[in-house]
């Protein structure tokens, strides 16, 4: 398999005319989103951030989906695509929620029952440990769930280990690529987004709408580098689109 030239690797999202409508409406909608406050007695902002979820989830599986079969370029963005975007999304949620279960559950416990552990040091250094390890499964976990189709195949632990040893130095890079992206996403949100007053003002619209695009254009990157790698690794998987891995 030739490998692309770095240009080509990072402007992959700006490929085609769909990657490019795709981070405009996502990028738009997250803003909104992140700016608005509560509108009446319903909040708007759960409408807007689930309305990206959905547009997200759809397009970034479709990019792996289309790079499994060898396309170089950004899938197109259609309004016809997206008839089964709330599964994509079920089986997305599915990959983070088994990835970070073990994350989940401390926070669950700290928030319900014990707040004051969240300012432990022993329970930060916990919660690092699950984050990094959640890390490292979560390509897999959205592999799986993604090529299976189902919600929860990234339970399967035996599966996911043996495709984990498989596929070797390149799942290592992938995790990286997933750790460094979603770790920069983060700060930004922390000590950009969160540190401007919230409402529809330009500081808070701009550092949105930055941390937005940066978001999902790294998530372009990252599901794009899943594509290839199972199309490396396809054969020693050993699994098929739509069945149990």
């Amino acid at each position: 398999m030739n490998a692309p030239s770095f240009t080509r690797i990072f402007l992959f999202p700006l490929s085609s005319r769909g990657g490019a409508v795709f981070l405009l409406v996502c990028t738009g909608l997250l803003t909104l989103a992140s700016s608005l406050g509560s509108i009446g007695p319903r909040d708007a902002r759960i409408y807007l951030f689930a309305a990206a979820a959905v547009v997200a989830a759809r397009y970034l599986y479709r990019v792996t989906e289309e790079t499994v079969t060898g396309s170089e370029r950004a899938p197109g963005f259609q309004v016809d695509d997206w008839d089964e975007a709330g599964l994509d999304l079920m089986r997305y949620l599915g990959g983070l929620l088994v990835a970070f279960l073990p994350l989940w559950v401390l926070l669950l416990y700290a928030l319900m029952e014990q707040r004051q552990h969240l300012e432990k040091r022993d329970f930060q250094t916990a919660l690092g440990v699950c984050f990094l390890l959640g890390t490292a499964y979560l390509p897999m976990a959205l592999l799986l769930n993604g090529f299976t189709q189902r919600f929860a195949t990234a339970f399967n632990l035996g599966v996911g280990l043996r495709g984990i040893r498989t596929m070797g130095a390149d799942y290592a890079f992938v995790c990286i690529y997933f750790l460094t992206g979603n770790a920069a996403w983060g700060l930004l949100t922390r000590y950009w987004v969160w540190e401007t007053p919230l409402g529809v003002n330009f500081d808070r619209m701009t550092a949105s709408a930055v941390t937005a695009c940066f978001a999902l254009y790294v998530s372009v990157l990252q599901m794009r580098a899943l594509g290839r790698m199972y199309r490396k690794h396809h054969d020693a998987l050993g699994w098929t689109l739509g069945n149990d891995a």
